[in-house]
């Protein structure tokens, strides 16, 4: 069953953001973001100021919302890719709207549920010159309700 949907970041993002000078979903949804058993997002590119590459997000959590770790996804640093890749093929059009999904079912390849706290990792990957306006959307469900 669907327990929420809200927005958890509409901001703009700066060129040179890549995935060791990522930025991050809103501090307010962190704590909502670790209710769900499934995660499901919704990334929206627009407004960039060049084609190419790609928009990464990966979903991090923590015990304590302060020490983070990856969830899942390849976190080899500027390579790296996270649950939700924009656009899902091809490569982002600067005068398009791009988009891409990706989900979380809460455990990951141990069989172990996310920890209290989620938060989402944002970068672009594909040239230091890359920039637009990212939306992202997230969907919970609980499966145990």
């Amino acid at each position: 069953m669907r327990t929420h949907h809200h927005k958890v970041f509409d901001e703009y993002v700066p060129a040179g953001t890549d995935y060791d000078t990522a930025v991050f979903s809103h501090e307010q949804a962190i704590a909502q973001m670790g209710h769900a058993d499934q995660i499901a997002i919704h990334a929206v590119v627009d407004n960039l100021v060049e084609d190419d590459g790609h928009l990464n997000v990966q979903i991090e959590h923590s015990g304590d919302g302060r020490n983070w770790i990856a969830k899942n996804g390849d976190t080899s640093g500027s390579s790296g890719t996270g649950e939700v890749k924009v656009p899902m093929t091809g490569s982002l059009k600067k005068n398009a709207t791009n988009q891409g999904w990706g989900s979380d079912p809460n455990k990951d390849s141990n069989n172990q549920p996310l920890l209290t706290y989620v938060r989402l990792r944002i970068w672009f990957t594909g040239g230091s010159k890359k920039a637009g306006h990212v939306k992202i959307h997230v969907t919970h469900r609980d499966q145990g309700r």
